[in-house]
């Protein structure tokens, strides 16, 4: 018994069997089947070249991480400068630094506190774009450089950076600001307002 089928639509046969034109026939399976097979493969080198991206990608972060926690680390004096002047008073500690500004000829003006509160308002900057841009994840930072040094950028150097602003005539940067609060908040919010160094 022969049976004989086809596939017709407007009146024109798309499909039949047996075929009219068997070596065709023949050809458009073999061409469906490479098609097939590059498909396959193309998807197995992405998920091969996705992987790989992944590993490269984790090994740049963690590279990055280690300068920049090594970056913080040598920072230390920087960190304990801008401790001391808080120390001198705290209430005035503002008004210091601001009349200091404003009379940059004067001797007694802490230069070198300012110039460590640059190179850590630098470095918060800079540690900001990093993860805003995603070259580093900003988890990973969480669990390494902690809370504690946020915190004190937050409470110490950011207000003395706000200071700098306002004698210049200009409305502070914010971003710094509004990124690391956001930062506390979502990985330490059980201590996001503490103040560790107990002077604020």
């Amino acid at each position: 018994m022969k049976i004989e089928w086809s596939i017709s639509w407007l009146g024109t046969t798309w499909w039949s069997w047996p075929p009219t034109d068997l070596p065709t026939f023949w050809l458009n399976v073999a061409a469906a089947l490479i098609v097939l097979a590059y498909v396959v493969l193309t998807w197995k080198l992405l998920r091969t070249t996705s992987a790989g991206v992944r590993h490269s990608w984790t090994a740049n972060q963690a590279g990055l991480l280690k300068s920049v926690l090594e970056e913080y680390a040598a920072m230390a004096e920087d960190v304990a400068e801008v401790r001391r002047w808080w120390q001198q008073d705290p209430n005035t500690a503002i008004s210091r630094y601001e009349q200091g500004l404003k009379a940059p000829h004067d001797p007694n003006v802490a230069t070198k506190m300012s110039t460590s509160r640059r190179r850590l308002s630098q470095y918060f900057l800079r540690l900001r774009a990093l993860c805003e841009k995603e070259m580093l994840d900003a988890g990973l930072v969480a669990d390494t450089l902690g809370e504690e040094a946020v915190q004190v950028f937050l409470l110490y150097v950011d207000p003395l950076d706000e200071t700098v602003r306002r004698v210049s005539g200009k409305a502070h940067k914010m971003a710094e600001r509004d990124y690391f609060r956001a930062y506390l908040r979502t990985y330490f919010p059980d201590t996001a307002a503490a103040d560790p160094w107990g002077m604020r």
